[in-house]
This record gives C-alpha cells, sequence and structure tokens, in this order.
C-alpha cells in the first residue's frame, strides 16, 4: 500500500488536463491575481514555469546521476510534456 492509497478520492472535470475541483485557487488569491498586470501575472508564471523545470530536473539528475546532459534535458523535457516513457521514441 502507498500513502496515494490513503488519499481521498478526487472529482475531476471532463477536461483531464484541468486540476481537480478542490484544488482550485480560493477566492483571496484570485483576487490578488486580477489586481495585477497582464505583465506581472506573465512573470510570475514564467518564474513558476522555471522553478518546476529545475525541480524536475533535480530529480531527473538524482534518479540518473550518470546521464550526459542530452538525455537530462530530453528526460526533463519530456517530464514537463506530461509524455509517458513509451511516448518519447516513438
Amino acid at each position: 500500500m502507498t500513502p496515494f492509497d490513503k488519499m481521498p478520492e478526487r472529482r475531476m472535470h471532463q477536461d483531464r488536463h484541468q486540476h481537480p475541483v478542490d484544488d482550485r485557487c480560493d477566492p483571496a488569491m484570485i483576487a490578488v491575481l486580477r489586481s495585477q498586470s497582464p505583465g506581472a501575472r506573465l512573470a510570475a508564471l514564467d518564474a513558476m514555469w522555471r522553478s518546476a523545470v529545475t525541480l524536475v530536473r533535480a530529480g531527473v539528475q538524482a534518479q540518473h546521476p550518470d546521464w550526459p546532459e542530452t538525455m537530462l534535458c530530453a528526460e526533463t523535457a519530456r517530464r514537463m510534456a506530461n509524455r509517458h516513457a513509451s511516448e518519447a521514441h516513438g
């Protein structure tokens, strides 16, 4: 049994790319985002994306310390694109 087996089932939207209903922003966060300029929201999104890439790459490198740079980059990109390993080569 994994820790995920103990998690409650979460209701998902029809679109599989959307987050579960209970994982959405709270009204206070929505108000903050609405008060920002589009440029500020885009800058925050860019910073979050870069942080995510850094974290995913660190995980790949920890799992595969012997891989060359090209393989680390390819695997990081694959994971960020949410592709399965079987899709990566064909």
